[in-house]
């Protein structure tokens, strides 16, 4: 018949063709599948595959990063999920993540840090106690130190965004603090400044219900006003409170006189006589604005002050606030809950550990 309508009925044939060829593009693609792709899909992985080895890393790292209990490879929901992903993957036991896949997690990214601490020469130690809902008690320590002239620590980089594209300081926000009745102050007069780059992050986040309406910017800029004149008195009674400046630069000459040269004599000047020149070069500079990165300052001049920037690096490490430390009890809050408040101690110090550092080390 075809051959027939080809021969005679070119036209009509060419019809028949074309509803032939749409007909098979309407039929669903996936076919009964042959023999060897079924046995494949249904054989697992061996236990040291690559892929078997990659999905279980990026799970332990999962659990770590977003303090999910490591119960949460039972949960019927998440073992579906995983099995409609890759049929072939077999999930690890939760015996098997305490027992051996988080402590080696834990090692690798414990002797990265201490690799990378015992390359800097200062770093500064801040450190709290804990108590959870279960009455064990934890101290925390963070450790700040400066690395390529780059104080270690994270922003928000979207907030940093709109403050560019909406052309504002590009300032962090500050957290009031209980014990520093000023902190407030500067809390209210920086919200005020971002607001409408603070405002536009937490709307394109779905965090619209979080923002100030303006009748609540209004009460902010009058209770700026009203602190104002108190903030300025404290500001004019530090220097009462302050070393004079005679003082401190005899201090400071002192303590450059115990930093190790950086360079070999060339002159027969002494020691004292270079730290000097170099202390009144200092401090005949231009002072820096406040909304620049002093870290990068001292990086571009390394070279002129040579002796000062060690002792930059060692002073720049502190940090001026407690939030890195407190934040560690937050997290140490959400990891301790009534569904996991059975956790060993040791188990708690390996989450909180890689909840922090996975991020600082493995992901950056």
């Amino acid at each position: 018949m075809m051959k027939h309508l080809k021969s005679k009925h070119l036209s009509e044939y060419q019809v028949v063709i074309a509803e032939q060829n749409a007909d098979k593009q309407a039929e669903p693609a996936s076919k009964q599948p042959t023999l060897p792709a079924t046995l494949k899909r249904s054989v697992t992985y061996d236990s040291e595959s690559f892929r078997k080895r990659k999905i279980d890393d990026a799970l332990i790292k999962m659990i770590a990063l977003d303090l999910q209990p490591a119960s949460v490879v039972e949960d019927t929901g998440f073992r579906h999920l995983v099995h409609t992903l890759d049929p072939r993957y077999q999930l690890p036991s939760r015996r098997s993540l305490m027992r051996s896949q988080l402590p080696d997690l834990y090692d690798k990214i414990k002797a990265n840090l201490k690799e990378r601490i015992s390359k800097v020469q200062f770093c500064s130690i801040t450190t709290d106690l804990w108590t959870s809902r279960t009455t064990e008690s934890y101290i925390t320590v963070t450790c700040h130190f400066v690395e390529e002239w780059v104080l270690r620590c994270k922003g928000s980089e979207k907030l940093k965004t709109l403050q560019q594209q909406m052309n504002l300081p590009q300032h962090k926000l500050v957290q009031d603090v209980d014990t520093r009745w000023n902190s407030s102050y500067y809390m209210l007069e920086r919200m005020i400044e971002q607001y409408e780059a603070v405002s536009s992050a937490l709307c394109m986040m779905g965090k619209k219900d979080l923002t100030f309406d303006e009748e609540n910017l209004q009460i902010m800029k009058e209770a700026v006003a009203l602190l104002r004149p108190f903030e300025q008195a404290t500001v004019e009674a530090l220097p009462f409170i302050r070393e004079s400046a005679e003082t401190a630069q005899q201090r400071l000459l002192a303590e450059m006189n115990l930093v190790p040269r950086v360079m070999e004599k060339t002159t027969a000047r002494t020691s004292f006589v270079d730290h000097t020149i170099e202390l009144r070069e200092y401090l005949h500079t231009k002072n820096l604005p406040r909304n620049e990165n002093p870290l990068l300052w001292w990086k571009s001049h390394i070279i002129q002050f040579p002796v000062l920037s060690k002792m930059a690096e060692k002073y720049l490490s502190m940090a001026g606030t407690s939030v890195p430390s407190e934040r560690s009890f937050s997290a140490a809050g959400q990891l301790i809950s009534e569904r996991r408040s059975r956790l060993k101690p040791e188990n708690v110090n390996m989450y909180l550990f890689l909840h922090k550092n996975l991020k600082l080390l493995d992901h950056q």
